[in-house]
């Protein structure tokens, strides 16, 4: 399931300090709105399993048998 997205109006400034280090600081955020993501047509089937889950198809272990 894609995660919403929040659309947010943000103002930064540089800051100086005392140190002479910039840094940035936030000086307001205001959010905008909530929309939802876009579906990804490459993502992976849900019903496909997770990729990496190789526990079925390759016992652990398996590789190091037979090896003196």
């Amino acid at each position: 399931m894609p995660a919403n997205r929040l659309v947010c109006k943000v103002t930064v400034v540089v800051r100086t300090d005392d140190d002479g280090i910039e840094r940035n600081e936030i000086r307001n955020l205001e959010l905008l709105r909530v929309q939802d993501a876009a579906v990804d047509p490459f993502a992976p089937k849900l019903d496909s399993g997770m990729p990496g889950d190789s526990s079925a198809e390759f016992p652990f272990g398996a590789n190091g048998e037979g090896q003196t």
